[in-house]
Parts: C-alpha cells; structure tokens; sequence
C-alpha cells in the first residue's frame, strides 16, 4: 500500500501552528486596545482604595497580635501547672514510700538518696 499525502502529524502541526498565530493575532488587537485606551484610575480612586487596603490590613494585624498574645499568655500559664502537677506527683511519689513500724516504733521513710539508690532515712 502506498501513502499519499503527508502524514498526520504534519497536518495536525500546520492546524496548531494556525491555532497559536490566530491566539498569538487576538492578543495583539488586545494589548493594542488596552495601549489606546488612555482611561484610568483618578487620584480619589487611589486614595480610597489605599485608605480602605490600610483599614483591612490593620484590623488583620491587630487580630492577629491579640491572638499572638492570649497564645503566649495560655502557653505561660500551661507551664506553670505542668510544674505545679510535677511537684505534686513527686511529693506523692516521695509520701507513698513513708511508712510506720510498729516494732521499731518510729517513722520510717524510703527514698532515692543522692546517688540514686534506696535508703532508709529516720
């Protein structure tokens, strides 16, 4: 069999090149309008929009300062309990080692001494 023609590839680029040179000519007659067009913002315009961009801005700043702060004031006060219940702990684990001998007839306490090991303290 023999083919005639070219083959589908080259027509399929011709029919894209054509595509892009017509997107291509569109965007020219735009940027031309928009070059002609000389109409834009008057200075009231501007001042009003800057006034309102700098309304927006700060009540976003604000918020997020006071958010910042009650964030740094909770993480403060989390602290502070953690070691308020870590102190609690340890003295508990401290009191749970006390005991009394009824023989020996005096209060006797086990604990972690200095170095690390279990002593009787009196």
């Amino acid at each position: 069999m023999e083919r005639t023609g070219a083959p589908p590839d080259v027509h399929s680029q011709q029919r894209l090149f054509g595509e892009v040179m017509g997107i291509r000519g569109t965007f020219i007659k735009l940027l031309r309008r928009f070059r002609d067009d000389r109409s834009g913002f008057s200075l009231l315009e501007i001042v009003v929009a800057t006034a309102l961009s700098s309304v927006i801005l700060l009540m976003v700043y604000s918020a997020h300062r006071s958010i910042m702060e009650a964030v740094y004031d909770l993480t403060g006060i989390a602290d502070f309990h953690e070691n308020v219940n870590l102190a609690l702990e340890k003295i508990k684990k401290d009191l749970s080692f006390t005991f009394y001998d009824r023989y020996n007839q005096k209060l006797a306490f086990i604990g972690e001494n200095r170095q690390g090991t279990l002593s009787e303290g009196g």
